[in-house]
């Protein structure tokens, strides 16, 4: 009797030592793919420009462009403004993957997520030259 207490107290150690391992390894993962998307971005209007500031996970610094009304639609990455149809597949691991496009509206601006930020579409008005800081989870100050 006391050796099948044994055996099922040591089977049922062992079953929840491999689920912690496999909970542990799960949560890891999703650690990775969220951080692998951090970034920091402000954004302000100027005219027809757009100008992005990156504080965090991009390989530029400064980006500024004119927003042109029929004009192929132009996406920010963390390698800077292209085409979507033009996205570098190259990755950098020390650098955040998203993808994102803005769109100039009459009350302000429209982003809109396509890859490595939580929100789907994000929605401002901004007065001129005044920012606005978004990241890989929205809009904050």
């Amino acid at each position: 009797m006391k050796t099948n207490q044994r055996n099922y107290i040591l089977g049922f150690l062992i079953i929840g030592a491999i689920t912690l391992y496999i909970g542990s390894s799960f949560t890891n993962q999703e650690k990775e793919s969220t951080e692998s998307s951090n970034f920091v971005i402000s954004i302000k209007t100027n005219d027809n420009k757009i100008i992005l500031e990156c504080e965090k996970g991009c390989a530029w610094k400064k980006l500024t462009y004119t927003l042109v009304e029929g004009d192929e639609m132009k996406v920010v990455d963390e390698y800077g403004v292209n085409l979507l149809n033009n996205v570098s597949e190259n990755k950098d691991a020390s650098l955040a993957d998203f993808l994102f496009n803005v769109e100039k509206t009459k009350q302000g601006l429209k982003l809109k997520g396509i890859k490595g930020t939580a929100w789907v579409e994000l929605s401002f008005s901004l007065a001129e030259n005044r920012f606005q800081r978004i990241d890989n989870l929205g809009m904050y100050q």
